[in-house]
Formats: C-alpha cells, structure tokens, sequence
C-alpha cells in the first residue's frame, strides 16, 4: 500500500507541473493545415544550405534606399537587420544568435518575412527552401528529419513532423532610414552568392513575377480568425488598438514611421510620440520600445511576448488560412 505522503507530494508535483505548463508562453499556430495537397507546387529540390551568413555594419551598406524595406530582429544586445534586398533571392538564412538557434524565412511571392527557433523536439534544424510551394508561399525542408514545411502555416506538411508546428519569433519590419537612424550598431546581414548563385536568383525571380504587386499587410494569427492590419488604419502618430477578438493582445502602429507590431498585453499602455523607438508607456510609468522591452522606469529590463502574427501578402492569408475568418481593420 502506497504511503498517503507519498500521493500528497506526487499530486503536489503534478499540479506544479500543470501550472507551470499553462504559464509557457507559445505562439505557433495550433492547428492543421486544410487537407489540400493539390495546392502543393513542385517537388523536392533543396536548395544550398545557408549558414553562418556574414554582417556588414550599418555605416558599411551602400546602395539601400531609405524607404527599403527591412525586418529587426532584436537579441539580448544587438539588433539584426535583414533587408529584403539582400534575402529575397536566397529566402532562409540559418543562424546562431545568442546560443539560440534560428531561421529567417522570406517568401518573395506571398512577401512574408518570418523568423522561427530551429530547436525541435530536441532536435537543431536547418533549413533551405524545398524546391516546392504551398498555395505560392515558400516551403522550408530541414535535412535532419526530412520534413517539408509551410512557411505561414509554420506547419509541417509532409515527412516526419507532418502537423506540428514551430514557434516564431519577433521580427519588427520597418525601413532602412529607421534601422540606420536609431540602431547604428546594428549587424546588417549580407548576402553572400556561391557557385549555385545563378539557379537560385533565376528562382527567385521567376517566382517574384508570378504576382501583381501588393502591399503586404499585418497579421496577428487566432485560433478562429486573423485580425489583418494595414498602414491605412494607422495614422502618423503612434496608435495603439487592443478592441479586437485575439484575446488580450495589443497592436501598435505608426504609418510616419513605418511599423506595425503586436504584444501580449500585460499592461494598460498609452502611445507615446515622438520618442521613437519609445512608443508606449504604462501606468507605472515604465516606457516600451518597438521590440517590447522597458527601457525606462520600475518595470526596466523586462520584454513583452508578441502572438503569432507577421506581415504578409492579404490574398496569401486568404489563401494560406482557409479556415479562419479575415477580419479587416
């Protein structure tokens, strides 16, 4: 017979163990992928592995105009820029960044720009794009379990890890006139073409005319609907909406100065203007940056955690989420 302790602790244990699961943050996208394989284009022809990709200094670049579009990914003390620029003909860059392993992933055709952990299931991936497309948007291959993946859906669609999902991580897209004005210590990746260079640019491009020019829009990605975003609905001062269905999560945005970004909201905020990249404030007093970390006030050091949610094509969610409604702002 069991001793009563001994069921105390082990309940104990496993009610710690629940609420320490719940409090996890995580924003895959939890849920199939539509059972549509004939929106599959392609077949499998990976391309060379990128990794360890060379930065150049933001006083280095030449040639990037101002109002070039740019994604931030921020790390503990230094900020990355990717240019579209320089990764639209290359489309996933592996990296190391602060001991974490990561993927930058652009899609040239349905213009996502998308940053995910490459740790899975205890397993360090690297990515090159498959040769093959979902619904036009780009699908990764990782070569340790062979798995192809849906860029948007951040779902595996075929192989090993079929259904599961990988977890994003925050990318800011602005332009170069603020990655260079605001982050001039700033590491900027630069791109760098091997002997395969020519197959990869053709595709790229041919892949690029297959669609009208579109401004991409901002999506935050629910469980039964995506809230779409477009610089239209923001004015040049910093606005702040959080009245919309995606639970307790706030989007911020400034078309003057070129972002949209979303946060779990943990806090009551009000905009804060002309401290960019300052743009929020709490009722502590503690300011935010565009990356969600307290600068400022009784709350520095901390950093909000964002939804799923990144820029993209609006027919491409259309597409890509069949199964969620599209509400438009």
């Amino acid at each position: 017979m069991r001793n009563p302790g001994v069921n105390i602790v082990l309940l104990l244990t496993c009610m710690i163990l629940f609420v320490f699961s719940c409090n996890q943050e995580d924003n895959s996208i939890d849920s199939d992928p539509p059972n549509d394989d004939k929106a599959i284009e392609g077949s499998l022809q990976p391309w060379p592995l990128i990794k360890n990709p060379g930065y150049l200094k933001v006083s280095e670049v030449e040639n990037l105009d101002s109002a070039a579009r740019v994604f931030l990914y921020k790390a503990e003390n230094t900020v990355y820029v990717y240019p579209v620029r320089e990764i639209n003909l290359i489309e996933i860059v592996n990296d190391v960044i602060d001991d974490i392993p990561v993927a930058f992933t652009y899609c040239p055709v349905t213009k996502s720009g998308i940053c995910w952990e490459r740790t899975f299931k205890n397993k360090v991936l690297d990515f090159t794009p498959s040769g093959m497309l979902y619904h036009s948007n780009l699908m990764p291959y990782d070569f340790e379990t062979n798995t192809v993946w849906s860029q948007m859906r951040l779902t595996g669609m075929l192989g090993a890890f079929k259904n599961r999902s990988l977890t994003t991580l925050q990318l800011v897209e602005t332009n170069w006139h603020n990655a260079a004005a605001y982050f001039p210590d700033a590491k900027v990746f630069l791109r760098k073409l091997g002997p395969s260079s020519d197959g990869r640019e053709a595709s790229g491009r041919s892949a690029a005319s297959r669609v009208a020019s579109e401004e991409p829009v901002y999506g935050v990605i629910g469980k039964t609907e995506i809230n779409i975003f477009g610089y239209g609905f923001f004015e040049d001062r910093i606005k702040i909406y959080s009245n919309f269905g995606n639970g307790d999560v706030m989007v911020v945005g400034s078309k003057k100065h070129g972002f949209i970004i979303s946060f779990n909201g943990r806090y009551q905020m009000k905009a804060v203007q002309d401290a960019f990249p300052v743009i929020m404030e709490d009722d502590t007093g503690t300011r935010w940056n565009i990356f969600g970390e307290a600068v400022s006030g009784p709350g520095k050091g901390e950093r909000l955690t964002t939804p799923s949610s990144y820029f993209a094509a609006r027919w491409a969610f259309e597409a890509l989420f069949p199964d969620r409604d599209l509400m438009e702002h």
